[in-house]
């Protein structure tokens, strides 16, 4: 054997295997193989070692530690500006609890003091529901809040605004591009890129505040003297917006966007205010009486309108709670200011009207202030509403939503009622399937669906029973085979009942047999018809043809046998070529009267009698009409 056959022979036996190690050497060299191996299992690797034990987390620890560092570094902007909306809050929260028990400290130290003066100030603190120091230092503020711009600190696009509806107004444009003018002149000239900012300007009797995010700059114009306090509450407004619309305040290029539409009632928050409280005013005493009347009449209209504030805000109470309860309706603030009840939240379009319920319960419509906002509930009876207001349920049927958001119908409906159910609510939110397992459909509306689609002739008359179709009369073949798969085409139709419907093509058919089979046409002479047989012939070919419709309109081949027969007058070779040749004479006289040349065929009879003798009944041409009968059998089943 030679060394090129045993090559060969290897080839044969480890050909695979050796295809195979190569494919293995050359995806174990291949670093990109590799790669993605160790990227497929590095998942379920890195699991399965963390549930072993600590072994993992102490192996990353000092390289994640030292990445951050090293990020931190790098880029300490990018750390700062993600924990904007999480470092104030928690800052302002500990200097809160600090404050607040600086502020207990005080109070316990004025608390032993007492006067009537500070005795109306205790009495108005405690109703406030603040401590009496706190209500102290308040006592001396004043200020108004009269304008809140939000700006893009990098190109000085006015992002929105809000003012208070008594304050002058300026072009806001052009303030907001002065604001960001100073800030980069502040910056550049005694600060750098992180810090040198303008926070507070004194102008005239205005001071403006500015508050630095990472996306957007919130500018306050502020009439009075405000609290350092206020800073806080403008702060959490500016990180508010930020935790809500951050991504839209860094692509913001100055185009109209509906999403930050949604911002200014945020800014409308800044427009605070706190009045200082005036002097008690000392009455200079007339007499005891005067001062009586005056004291009387006073705690007379305090009372009243103390009661004239309690049933308002009982009656808002009970509307805000009857609110609450409406499905489709989801409340998230309610409050009392300037004598009308303030309610923000959300609203479907399918629940009820708050001003209708507001007249229901005897809440006055118009001291309401309703910022309701759309959105689509999935609260099941808002659902339904939904549901039945894009479909009209027929009497006696009923649908009920499952908690997995199958519409289930029961009931008794027409054909087309799934139809349009299922092309008007598919795709609604809410709705996963639609289950038509307890639908009846009424025997009544499925003969009208019936009639509608068959049209049946005057002699067919059509019932429902139960969901089955019953066919009686008489109606043609083609309409017959109308009523093949009628059952699939009508949604809730059974079967159809056809057994007692005849065809009436078969009865035709049958009729004519029985009238012209073995019908003999009559000769005198050769060729010539016997008198009377003319007419008789076009009698026979009107019926013929009629009868050969019938046969091919149920896909059946006629067969017409045409047989010539004569008597013993003539000498053999005559006779046997006179009995073809009346046969041949008739076909064609019924081929001329519109008879179908294939359906008719001809034959040679007998010659009857005996030689020499006239015999003028067996001067004829039969007609045999061939039919099977099984076939028409098959028709009509």
């Amino acid at each position: 054997m030679s060394v090129n056959q045993i090559d060969q022979i290897k080839d044969i036996l480890f050909s695979n295997e050796k295809r195979a190690l190569d494919a293995l050497t050359r995806r174990i060299e291949k670093r990109e193989s590799r790669v993605a191996d160790m990227a497929d299992v590095l998942p379920e690797s890195i699991g399965r070692s963390h549930a072993d034990g600590d072994r993992l987390n102490k192996a990353l620890r000092m390289p994640v530690e030292e990445c951050l560092k090293d990020s931190i570094n790098r880029d300490p902007k990018t750390f700062a500006d993600a924990l904007f909306p999480v470092i104030g809050p928690a800052i302002r929260k500990s200097i809160a609890e600090t404050l607040k028990a600086f502020s207990e400290s005080i109070n316990q130290a004025i608390e032993e003091k007492t006067s009537v003066k500070s005795f109306k100030w205790r009495m108005q603190a405690k109703k406030a529901g603040i401590p009496y120091a706190q209500f102290l230092i308040q006592k001396n503020l004043e200020y108004q809040v009269d304008h809140a711009y939000l700006i893009q600190p990098n190109t000085g696009l006015l992002i929105s605004d809000a003012h208070r509806t008594d304050a002058v107004r300026k072009d806001d444009d052009a303030i907001s591009a002065m604001l960001t003018a100073i800030q980069d002149f502040v910056k550049e000239s005694f600060g750098d890129e992180q810090e040198g900012t303008l926070e507070t300007a004194d102008i005239g009797k205005y001071t403006l505040w500015t508050m630095q995010g990472p996306h957007a700059m919130l500018a306050c114009v502020i009439n009075g003297v405000p609290p350092r306090g206020l800073r806080d509450e403008l702060t959490e407004v500016l990180e508010r917006i930020h935790l809500q619309y951050a991504e839209a305040l860094e692509s913001y290029d100055g185009t109209p966007n509906d999403k930050l539409n949604a911002i200014e009632p945020l800014l409308d928050d800044c427009l605070l205010q706190q009045a200082k409280d005036g002097e008690d005013s000392v009455a200079k005493k007339k007499g005891m009486g005067a001062f009586g009347i005056i004291l009387l009449l006073g705690l007379a209209a305090a009372l009243w309108f103390g009661w004239q504030k309690y049933q308002f805000q009982d009656k808002a109470s009970k509307y805000v709670a009857a609110l609450e309860q409406e499905p489709g309706i989801f409340i998230t603030s309610s409050d009392i200011a300037k004598g009308r009840l303030q309610i923000k939240g959300l609203r479907d379009a399918s629940a009820v009207k708050p001003e209708q319920l507001a007249a229901s319960i005897g809440f006055a419509a118009e001291k309401l202030d309703l910022n309701l906002q759309p959105f689509h509930s999935l609260e099941k009876k808002i659902q339904q509403q939904r549901i039945t207001s894009q479909i009209t349920l027929p009497e006696g049927v009923e649908l009920e939503l499952s908690d997995d958001g199958v519409v289930i119908f029961s009931g008794a409906v027409s054909p087309e009622f799934k139809q349009m159910a299922e092309e008007n609510l598919d795709g609604m939110l809410g709705v996963n399937q639609l289950d038509f397992g307890k639908i009846v459909y009424s025997d009544e509306k499925l003969l009208e669906k019936a009639n509608e689609l068959l049209n049946p002739p005057e002699s067919v008359f059509m019932t429902v029973q139960d969901g089955t179709l019953k066919v009686q009369g008489e109606a043609p073949y083609a309409w017959r085979q109308t009523l093949e798969n009628i059952d699939t085409q009508i949604e809730g139709l059974n079967s159809v009942e056809k057994s007692v419907l005849l065809v009436s093509e078969v009865n035709r058919i049958q009729q004519v047999h029985n009238a012209l089979n073995n019908e003999s046409i009559h000769f005198v002479w050769r060729t010539r018809l016997a008198e009377g047989e003319e007419d008789k012939l076009v009698n026979i070919s009107a019926q013929l043809k009629e009868y050969g419709s019938q046969l091919e309109a149920l896909q059946l081949e006629p067969e017409i046998v045409l047989t010539g027969f004569t008597d013993n007058t003539g000498t053999d070779t005559q006779n046997t070529e006179l009995l073809l040749e009346r046969a041949l004479y008739i076909k064609g006289r019924l081929v001329g009267l519109g008879v179908r040349s294939n359906w008719l065929f001809v034959r040679a009879g007998e010659i009857s009698g005996a030689r020499g003798v006239v015999n003028e009944e067996q001067r004829k041409v039969s007609i045999t009409l061939n039919l099977d009968r099984s076939l028409l059998e098959d028709v009509i089943k």
